[in-house]
């Protein structure tokens, strides 16, 4: 939707198919609780959890409409709401209750305010609906399901391929090894918000640069995000190598910080990381989307067959070094897709 920069699809249409995913979404969800047993209060929590997701999943849809039209103050504010509100709902919650399932409710119950009273009238005033008809809107819903999958697809490997090392690594070097690697994980994740929201931040600007077939504005914006992501993950590595083991000793233990070495390597994965989130939002711009499917096919496939051969001889470096590897295939297999995105858009 924020990179819809022709407005080929109505919000309402993207509503309707997040409608649609959802409740799928919530069936399976019931299905597979089930199937595994759960019961009772562990089934509410999970159904609760659930429909909470589907409440923020809704305001995402609205986010997007107020990217596409470059308000990213609306977004911070609804985002620091439902932040506030639903930190106090869960609190409110279990305190008055002693009950997890009531807190969880006063959550999704504080977001579902925000999306009501604040997020959907900005998003329908950011992307208003076009006037389709019936028949139109159907082949339009059509349409948009069809490109979400191989989105999805994408979504669901990338967010799996940095798990893969972590499996490996728990299996062959055991849960102590693991919770020092995923320590080192977590103090990237403050940087990588970062990275995101700068990808997020110049999708629209993207979108209708592509879509205004304006190849030279596109790149350079693209040449613009990348470097400030590379700029940022350089100021990672020279950081982890000046103080990472004190960082580390600081804010975990000292059986973290003789892993300081592994720590910089982990922080050239994160410009890997840093940069491909540029490059995956300007191929979205240019719907390059079953191309990032089959790139993130590959990505997985690496990280299995490195995993397999390093993570049981090396550890940690290994799974780091796995980890180094499968970024730089995301990195270099988005660099060429995107070439070629423009080379098509010029011819």
């Amino acid at each position: 939707l924020a990179t819809d920069a022709a407005g080929h699809h109505s919000l309402s249409t993207y509503l309707k198919l997040t409608s649609v995913n959802s409740t799928a979404s919530l069936v399976l969800v019931t299905l597979v609780s089930l199937a595994f047993g759960y019961t009772g209060e562990v089934l509410l929590v999970i159904l609760t959890v659930g429909v909470s997701k589907v409440v923020e999943v809704f305001s995402h849809i609205h986010y997007g409409a107020e990217q596409r039209a470059e308000r990213m103050d609306h977004l911070g504010v609804s985002l620091w709401l439902r932040g506030l509100l639903g930190a106090a709902g869960m609190t409110l919650g279990v305190v008055v209750t002693d009950d997890l399932v009531w807190g969880v409710l006063g959550m999704t119950a504080a977001w579902s305010l925000v999306l009501v009273v604040y997020d959907w009238p900005r998003g329908r005033r950011a992307h208003p609906d076009s006037t389709e008809s019936p028949t139109t809107s159907s082949g339009s819903l059509r349409t948009l399901a069809l490109m979400a999958v191989p989105l999805g697809v994408m979504e669901m490997l990338t967010s799996l391929s940095p798990i893969i090392p972590r499996l490996f690594l728990e299996r062959t070097a055991g849960a102590a090894s693991l919770g020092i690697f995923a320590g080192m994980a977590y103090l990237v994740v403050g940087a990588s918000t970062v990275a995101r929201t700068l990808a997020q931040a110049g999708a629209p600007r993207l979108g209708q640069l592509y879509e205004a077939r304006n190849m030279r504005g596109f790149l350079r914006t693209m040449r613009r995000q990348v470097q400030i992501a590379a700029i940022m993950g350089a100021l990672g590595i020279v950081g982890a190598a000046l103080v990472g083991k004190q960082l580390l000793n600081a804010v975990y233990g000292p059986e973290y910080g003789v892993e300081s070495q592994a720590f910089v390597a982990f922080m050239v994965y994160a410009t890997a990381l840093f940069i491909s989130m540029q490059l995956t939002q300007g191929l979205i711009a240019a719907r390059r989307l079953r191309e990032q499917m089959l790139l993130s096919i590959i990505v997985v496939a690496t990280t299995l067959v490195f995993g397999t051969l390093w993570i049981g001889a090396h550890g940690i470096g290994g799974a780091v070094s796995v980890l180094i590897v499968s970024g730089t295939v995301r990195v270099v297999g988005s660099g060429l897709l995107l070439r070629w995105a423009v080379r098509a858009a010029r011819a």
